[in-house]
């Protein structure tokens, strides 16, 4: 038995009578302090229902923004979730409960749930499924400056319209030697810096639009057939043509739809539909043609690579996502890199192999450029790109336009 006396002090003419003694049996609480336990249960249960909300909200259908903007921050809302219930579960071992211990088992119970539909979204871009592009039988060089012997090398960038420095922006990318340069939101600033790299790239798209909303491409290799077509609206062009590689044609399609949440001319914010149709109609086109020839499309898409979105586009087009099996690469924003979302993309046809793949240095811009080296089945030598011969005369068709352009 334990006895703990306490006695309560009256003022000085009390008498002996308002003196009270308290006995009790059981010695003080050694657990934790109520308040710090209050504390830690008022915020285990906010931001438990902020991450069971967050994940209702993403597996609703439809393309409301509020929604499909739930689908970027999975990896991040399953970490916060499962740090919740280890929380909560460590607790219970500890011998302690939450206060309202009764009312926290259905929020144990759907918090549970939200981290086992972000795992199975989450999990599609990690080592432990399937890849859906075949690693290349050789990997010499594979993280080199210079592109290993047969290998075709891409590199996508999102050079940002606001950046500061276009000059070193453009100078980091060259430096990779890419065989193809695909860049989304150049502006009227940079086309004359484009136009430059004639030298290294002397075949090129070039497509400015203000508000970054504009695409190029430009290659080492040759490229036909090159047109710039307005998918779905007039302020997002897209470019499409052929790279010519050694006799044997590649398709390629550089795309960056809008955003959802995006701000509209009206004043409120656009839902999905814009850019989902644009990846619906892109993965159309690819499918008619991908039986024939293998396929590279590229660009910033706007969508995760774990997304309902991204999963249609790889079943209508037939292309698979090198991301798959392999990591999330995580592109946007890059300076946040804990809030970073896989949004930037190469989708390649079955016929391509992955020798390598990776993100690039900031460029100053608020996305990091994106590095794919791949080669074909048959393994055609790529590396002579730079001493074929420019064409006397270059035809681009601009569908936006209604104009056919001599570049």
């Amino acid at each position: 038995m334990f006895a703990s006396v306490a006695i309560l002090v009256a003022p000085a003419r009390s008498s002996l009578a308002d003196l009270v003694v308290c006995c009790t049996t059981e010695p003080p609480s050694k657990g934790i302090d109520p308040v710090i336990l209050m504390i830690f249960s008022t915020t285990w249960v906010a931001v438990s229902s902020i991450v069971i909300v967050t994940t209702l909200l993403s597996a609703m259908p439809g393309t409301a923004w509020q929604c499909r903007i739930c689908d970027f921050p999975r990896a991040q809302i399953l970490t916060i979730g499962a740090a919740l219930l280890a929380g909560g579960f460590a607790l219970i071992l500890a011998g302690q409960s939450l206060p309202g211990a009764w009312a926290s088992l259905p929020l144990f119970a759907l918090l549970g749930l939200a981290v086992t539909i972000q795992t199975s979204w989450a999990i599609r871009l990690t080592p432990l499924v399937s890849v859906e592009i075949p690693p290349a039988p050789i990997r010499t060089g594979s993280h080199t400056k210079v592109p290993a012997e047969g290998t075709l090398r891409i590199v996508t960038a999102n050079v940002d319209y606001t950046n500061r420095d276009p000059d070193r922006a453009l100078e980091l990318l060259i430096a990779q030697r890419p065989h193809v340069l695909a860049i989304v939101e150049n502006t009227d600033d940079w086309t004359p810096r484009l136009e430059a790299l004639a030298d290294s790239f002397p075949w090129h798209v070039i497509e400015p639009r203000p508000d970054g909303r504009g695409v190029a491409l430009l290659a080492r290799v040759p490229l036909r057939a090159t047109q710039v077509e307005c998918l779905v609206s007039q302020d997002r062009p897209s470019i499409w043509g052929l790279a010519q590689v050694q006799g044997i044609d590649v398709g390629i399609g550089v795309l960056h739809p809008a955003p959802p949440g995006l701000p509209s001319r009206r004043g409120d914010r656009k839902d999905s539909t814009e850019r989902d149709i644009e990846l619906h109609v892109a993965a159309e086109r690819v499918r008619s043609a991908v039986n024939k020839l293998p396929w590279i499309v590229t660009g910033d898409f706007n969508d995760v690579g774990w997304s309902r979105t991204t999963e249609h586009f790889k079943r209508i087009s037939g292309l698979g996502d090198p991301r798959t099996g392999r990591g999330t690469f995580n592109t946007f924003p890059a300076s946040w890199p804990l809030i970073r979302y896989p949004i930037d993309h190469v989708m390649l046809s079955t016929a391509l192999r992955i020798v390598s793949l990776r993100r690039l240095p900031n460029i100053g811009s608020d996305h990091l450029p994106l590095l794919a080296d791949v080669r074909l089945n048959t393994a055609p030598v790529w590396e002579n790109a730079d001493r074929q011969r420019k064409p006397e005369s270059k035809l681009v068709y601009n569908a936006c336009s209604g104009e056919t352009i001599a570049q």
